[in-house]
């Protein structure tokens, strides 16, 4: 069986992670996978395609070409038809559908968040019907496209994004009297980076403390800009792209996500197979893993990331408490074998309606 797995960019980010890890695992079960994006953005995911093997193909167009990425779509799938057309995030599905209606080729779809924009809720309501089932990453991204999506509990199957390696580097304990907090994402206006550096300012005459934000995006120079003015300089930086995350995670003594929105969140679960103590928004499956932890904040209140995050410095039973949680948590829910449970359910129910 031969599976088009179309998606929206090769940028490095959440939706990309787990390709290289469902190709080998269809692969296994008879379905070969060519990846296909609609746009390049910054490239940096074929690093690890290409490092596990995996074939792709790639649209010469900007994110915002639809009308030439699907009429480029149409032409690669009829050139190499494929049995199947698998598609993530919301620009690559709701063109899959329409292509995989033109070829007659039957369509499964991701649903990787748990935020939509309207005229994208709109859409995919409109479109939904289109593909055969639906993958959502998370227990909270099944219980958002339900909800918003209009699809009902049975057109959905779980495929956890992220895998919980128990052998992951483990964080190290504070031992130089300096508090190293590390958060990791695009930088986006969603991740909410530019409220927390301000939240942060009333720190600055604590030398206590660091922050280093990994990642990349639209939103750098405004960053660098508020860091700056904020007189933070001493304590924030922003890493860039790094490629070995679990190691940057393990050199830290806590983790900060205060996103707006999320889906899975992987950065943060990677930060919690760490072993590390983590403040985050009530977004996404992240609350839902940290269920019953006080590190759990509202959406949008930067303040009371901050309040966490100072309590968690300033108490190590709380910081040692909440470490244990969130690595046990992480390890109970998203231990590899519910990955290669799920995605043999998956390949099952592909085989089945081709």
């Amino acid at each position: 069986m031969r599976l088009a797995y179309v998606i929206n960019s090769f940028e490095a980010g959440g939706a990309q992670y787990p390709v290289p890890r469902i190709v080998e695992g269809l692969r296994t079960h008879g379905i070969e996978t060519t990846v296909y994006a609609l746009s390049m953005r910054d490239g940096l995911a074929i690093k690890r395609l290409e490092a596990a093997g995996v074939d792709w193909v790639c649209a010469p167009y900007a994110k915002t070409a639809h009308i030439k990425a699907a009429r480029w779509l149409k032409k690669e799938l009829e050139r190499n038809p494929p049995d199947a057309i698998w598609t993530s995030l919301t620009q690559a599905t709701l063109l899959g559908q329409r292509v995989g209606k033109r070829l007659k080729i039957p369509v499964i779809s991701w649903q990787h968040n748990a935020f939509l924009k309207p005229i994208n809720r709109w859409l995919l309501r409109r479109q939904c019907r289109l593909s055969k089932f639906w993958v959502a990453d998370s227990q909270s991204v099944l219980d958002f496209a339900v909800e918003n999506i209009g699809l009902s509990p049975s057109d959905i199957r779980i495929l956890p994004l992220y895998v919980a390696n128990p052998s992951a580097p483990q964080a190290t304990s504070v031992s130089d009297g300096m508090f190293r907090w590390v958060s990791v994402g695009r930088l986006h206006p969603n991740k909410n980076h530019a409220a927390l550096i301000e939240a942060l300012a009333p720190l600055k005459m604590r030398s206590d403390w660091s922050l280093e934000i990994a990642g990349d995006g639209a939103e750098r120079a405004q960053l660098e800009d508020s860091i700056a003015r904020f007189g933070l300089s001493a304590h924030i930086t922003l890493k860039g792209h790094l490629e070995n995350i679990p190691r940057f995670l393990a050199t830290a003594h806590g983790y900060v996500q205060p996103s707006r929105n999320e889906g899975l969140c992987i950065a943060a679960h990677e930060a919690m197979t760490a072993g590390l103590p983590c403040v985050v928004t009530a977004t996404g499956q992240m609350p839902q893993t940290l269920y019953g932890s006080p590190a759990v904040v509202p959406i949008g209140d930067a303040a009371a990331v901050v309040s966490q995050m100072m309590a968690i410095m300033d108490d190590p039973a709380l910081r040692q408490h909440l470490a244990t949680l969130s690595r046990d948590r992480v390890l109970l829910n998203f231990a590899p074998e519910r990955f290669d449970e799920a995605l043999a359910d998956i390949a099952t129910r592909l085989t089945a309606f081709v």
